[in-house]
């Protein structure tokens, strides 16, 4: 038996654990690990910490990180083409940030949602913040601190958009930022996705995040609001620092493929298939 794990939220956050599916899914995930053989984790973060966890010798744990879709990577706009894909999505004629992943507690939605309205009114009137990602019971409750903080009008949710079409892959193009200031991640697409199209990501400066980006995104600390807001202008304003930040991702980004991962899946079969 060979198991595919992706992360260990509610072992390293049960306070965002849905308590309804805690002692099923914590009883779940033992008994999986007690009857499998060999692990592939996602990152080498995982692979630590599922040694850490459930003490299983780190010989019996294989690394795979996940690949980019290929419908990741730069695009051309005319200002047409611009305009009227910012139409389909009701989003106005000016420049944004973007998130993308689920509205859930531990994406630290609350704390995009604050950084940006700590942002000067200059900075912030000329720029939207657009965040992208499945509806959930959450979302009342965020819609709610958006007005609250006074950004309502500024602030776009986005429903969920398949990864596979080319829309998602436009919003990363046309976003001046990717924000992803997660609180846990065990291995995190849209940073990649971001860069492998041209744009800058500022993620959490959490050990997954910084190996799935290869230290070279801009790293913030999730629990502080004020260096989110920090971090933001402070790219946005020093455009060789984007300039760099930005050559360096595509050229990290684009070392991530759907076909290397499976290569390096069925490798691991065979190996184990045949010992």
């Amino acid at each position: 038996v060979i198991t595919t794990l992706h992360g260990f939220l509610y072992q390293k956050h049960p306070e965002f654990a849905d308590p309804r599916k805690l002692t099923f899914g914590l009883e779940m995930l033992e008994k999986t690990i007690n009857h499998s053989n060999h692990f592939v984790t996602v990152s080498e973060t995982n692979k630590k910490e599922l040694a850490e966890i459930f003490s299983v010798n780190p010989s019996m744990i294989t690394a795979i990180p996940l690949g980019i879709s290929q419908e990741f990577h730069e695009y051309e706009f005319t200002k047409e083409e611009r305009s009227a894909f910012l139409r389909k999505y009701s989003l106005p004629e000016k420049d944004f940030l973007l998130y993308v992943g689920s509205i859930e507690h531990n994406k630290n939605i609350q704390g995009i949602l604050t950084a940006y309205s700590k942002l000067p009114l200059g900075t912030r009137n000329n720029i939207n913040l657009v965040l992208v990602g499945g509806k959930t019971v959450y979302l009342n409750n965020y819609l709610e601190q958006a007005r609250s903080l006074g950004i309502r009008d500024q602030v776009f949710f986005i429903d969920y958009i398949n990864p596979a079409s080319l829309d998602l892959a436009s919003l990363y193009n046309l976003a001046e930022l990717l924000i992803f200031p997660s609180f846990y991640e065990g291995w995190a697409s849209p940073p990649l996705e971001s860069m492998k199209c041209g744009t800058t990501a500022i993620v959490s400066n959490i050990t997954s995040l910084i190996e799935s980006t290869g230290g070279i995104a801009c790293y913030c600390n999730p629990n502080n609001p004020e260096d989110i807001a920090d971090k933001i202008c402070n790219v946005l304003e020093d455009k060789t620092l984007y300039e760099s930040l930005r050559r360096k991702g595509l050229d990290f980004a684009s070392g991530y493929t759907w076909r290397l991962c499976a290569e390096r899946t069925l490798q691991l079969y065979e190996r184990i298939a045949e010992s």
